[in-house]
């Protein structure tokens, strides 16, 4: 199995669009699935259901103010950067949807 890419590389990787330098980010990201697909069912629902884990990856992984951030952005954009975190190994979002070890 491949090592896990950390945030950085993810976004040079699968960032599109113009870069901004003050905040890190691209204007949207498409990774593949193989990439981003949780290991068990992650649906909108089950994914806000844990609103505060996603506050946090977007605060500490992304940088990003979730409170300030998603009213100025299309839900895509959100939606986009959820992919992310649910494949990034770094990630609590990613770690409370992915399979069980046992």
């Amino acid at each position: 199995m491949a090592e896990p890419l950390d945030i950085d590389t993810l976004g040079r990787l699968y960032g599109r669009g113009r870069y901004d330098e003050a905040s890190g980010l691209y204007e949207w990201y498409e990774a593949p699935e193989e990439v981003t697909a949780p290991k068990t069912s992650a649906t909108w629902s089950a994914l806000l259901d844990q609103w505060e884990l996603l506050r946090w990856d977007f605060a500490h992984l992304l940088h990003v103010d979730l409170d300030i951030e998603l009213i100025r952005h299309p839900w895509a954009w959100f939606a986009d950067h959820v992919a992310v975190l649910l494949g990034h190994p770094e990630s609590m979002t990613h770690h409370h949807f992915k399979e069980s070890d046992v």
